[in-house]
């Protein structure tokens, strides 16, 4: 008998030892988030109003939001214009991926010294690279310009949505320019990302505490995001909630031994809550890290005698009470979150389904002030999903694109209110051909306007997106549609109903003109860079397209153009021209001769030379001040002159197509 009662309290000490060594289990996979954070000579500027510079304001703000990552999240951060001048190639992945690492993250926002300029769209790009397609992810891009390096970010975010569908970009504006804040909510419309536009130092703290929230999200919508137990919003519970998370006889213990049993509950004497817990013991005298995390409906463990402290959350609420074990049976108790439950969906109409793609969120109102919180406390995408919030008054909103609606609702302990939110919404689906018939084609904006009498053209844009195939959800109304091209756009009048799905292609009546370069004998030679322009000769005769393009792609209507290759800035040119017929792609085969010229002085040195290269016209084609300087050039006969140290040195020289050259000028 003694045996077996020996061997009893063997098994139950390493039972209980494994128990307490049980680490938190994590209820989601791990998603990646990439900070985007500018880093241009902009962000030492102020927002008008305001004492603190947007670099400053953002830092802050990122440092209180970034806690609510979960902490299974795996971050990187990749800024932009931070260490050169005047370098639209200055983007640096500062952080790859890895998982989270506040501390980390936060040291190297701190040593941004921003200085140069805003490459945008080479940012997003690369931060996109930078994440695994193979995982949930998302961008946060926060900034207070549009590119400045001659690039479409918002066409950088439609590629991006078409290589890595499913990576969102959420982006936060720092006191845009209205044209600018178009260009930001563009990005974050290209990828079903959110855009945020914060006028003043308080919306960007509450608005980039927002964007990570979204970040953390499941982009199905199948899980909401809920704080992280770090989360300042997370509250800690008052005297009176401690008060009535007293210990009351529950159901009979489910274990025999020492321990701990414990339910939850919304309400002190309500019925035990059975979705899952978040739960903490520790002991009550020492500090440091918890015996045990778990997550579970019930605390069902066998501890040793002692004091301990457990906490239990649920969503937003918490309660915390000190409770004895004994040397007897497991101790069984009841704690009491004093919280509610607000569920939430939105519908187009009555009776309808509930949407998909809605984004919620919930705001607390301040009761001594009535004021709303600035900061979400919860943001979810999932219709019918349970928000646990402790007692209180809040704003819910319900958001899908351009539709917006918000509901005041006030909880006591133990109440469940159902929030069903009529959008009087539909979708707009929209596609651009280059014919009536044709198949859909990208590289399109498409601009979604409506009747507004105080504009002064009388029509007001609501939305835009570069997306190839972009799903508009808008009130229910009608709207005046724009797809637009760099060489042609088409207009069409679309009314959209309550519930109505509305798919509608657009023909713009352009055929697709490709442009190939033909070298001729390229003698081994790489073939240079090249411009081509596209000049309209019907009407105005303007200049409508250009690329630097390999084989450029232009969208053109119907008409007489010219086109023109330039390799280099000297004067290596062709020209055609080129008749377009409507719904008709058009391949333009162009050949271009092309030299390349080394210039060098025998008596070497490397400074105070000045060149200049005449054709037999005697028109100058090309100057330097470049020791060793090389160009391209049309075949032909040019003259190569130097000043040097006083002295002035000619040299004709002939150049054939694919030729590299090597001309050298001084005593032979």
């Amino acid at each position: 008998m003694r045996l077996c009662q020996h061997s009893f309290r063997i098994v139950q000490a390493l039972l209980l030892s494994l128990c307490l060594a049980l680490p938190a289990r994590a209820s989601d996979p791990p998603r990646q988030v990439m900070l985007v954070f500018d880093g241009s000579g902009s962000m030492w500027g102020k927002i008008e109003g305001e004492k603190i510079a947007k670099l400053q304001a953002a830092r802050e703000a990122l440092r209180r939001a970034l806690p609510a990552l979960r902490p299974e999240t795996e971050a990187g951060l990749t800024s932009f214009g931070h260490r050169r001048r005047g370098d639209c190639g200055d983007v640096e992945t500062i952080i790859d991926v890895a998982p989270l690492d506040l501390d980390q993250l936060m040291q190297q926002v701190e040593k941004l010294n921003p200085k140069g300029k805003g490459p945008l769209a080479l940012a997003i790009r690369e931060a996109a690279n930078a994440l695994d397609d193979g995982k949930p992810s998302s961008i946060v891009l926060i900034h207070d310009g549009a590119d400045n390096c001659q690039q479409d970010a918002c066409a950088a975010a439609a590629e991006i949505a078409k290589t890595q569908p499913g990576l969102q970009i959420h982006t936060v504006g720092l006191g845009l320019e209205p044209d600018d804040a178009k260009k930001s909510a563009c990005i974050a419309a290209a990828t079903g990302g959110q855009a945020f536009d914060a006028r003043d130092n308080a919306q960007i703290d509450s608005m980039i505490a927002d964007a990570v929230k979204l970040a953390s999200l499941d982009p199905s919508g199948a899980r909401p995001a809920i704080a992280s137990p770090k989360d300042k919003l997370a509250p800690t519970p008052s005297p009176e909630v401690a008060a009535k998370a007293a210990a009351t006889a529950v159901e009979p213990p489910q274990l025999t031994t020492p321990g701990l049993d414990v339910a939850a509950t919304l309400t002190a004497g309500g019925a035990p809550i059975t979705a899952p817990i978040r739960w903490r013991v520790a002991r009550a005298d020492a500090t440091g890290s918890p015996l045990l995390q778990i997550e579970a409906p019930r605390l069902s463990r066998p501890l040793a005698s002692g004091r301990y402290v457990v906490e239990a959350r649920h969503g937003l609420a918490v309660a915390r009470q000190t409770i004895e074990v004994g040397d007897g049976a497991a101790k069984s108790v009841q704690l009491a979150l004093d919280a509610g439950v607000v569920t939430p969906a939105a519908r187009a109409f009555k009776d309808g389904d509930i949407l998909s793609g809605v984004t919620y969120s919930v705001r607390a109102v301040t009761p001594s002030a009535g004021a709303v919180a600035s900061g979400a406390l919860w943001i979810g995408r999932s219709g019918g999903t349970d928000i646990v919030l402790p007692v209180g008054t809040y704003i819910v909103r319900a958001e899908s694109g351009l539709v917006r609606k918000e509901e005041t609702v006030t909880l006591a302990a133990g109440n469940r209110k159902a929030l069903d939110f009529l959008l009087g919404a539909g979708r707009l689906d929209l596609t651009a051909t280059l014919s009536d018939d044709g198949a859909p084609i990208a590289d399109v904006t498409f601009i979604v306007a409506e009747d507004d009498p105080d504009s002064p053209d009388g029509r007001r844009e609501v939305t835009r997106s570069a997306a190839p195939r972009p799903e508009f959800v808008l009130p229910a109304g009608t709207y005046y549609v724009t797809a637009r091209t760099s060489g042609a756009e088409a207009r069409q009048r679309i009314a959209v109903g309550a519930g109505d799905i509305v798919k509608r292609s657009i023909s713009l009546g352009v055929s697709k003109l490709s442009v190939v370069t033909q070298f001729g004998n390229p003698g081994g030679q790489s073939a240079p860079a090249i411009l081509t322009r596209v000049s309209r000769l019907d009407g105005d005769r303007a200049e409508v397209a250009r690329s630097a393009a390999a084989v450029p792609e232009f969208l053109l209507p119907s008409g007489r153009y010219q086109v023109t290759l330039q390799a280099g800035l000297q004067n290596v040119k062709a020209v055609r021209v080129v008749e377009i017929k409507a719904g008709e792609a058009a391949k333009l085969t162009m050949p271009l001769d092309v030299a390349t010229v080394v210039l060098k002085v025998r008596e070497a040195a490397s400074v105070d030379q000045f060149w200049e290269v005449r054709d037999t016209s005697g028109q100058v084609v090309w100057r330097t001040t470049q020791s060793d300087a090389k160009m391209t050039l049309a075949p032909g006969r040019y003259v190569a002159q130097v000043e040097w140290r006083g002295r002035r040195l000619e040299r004709p020289f002939d150049v054939t197509s694919g030729e590299l050259k090597v001309v050298v000028l001084g005593t032979d």
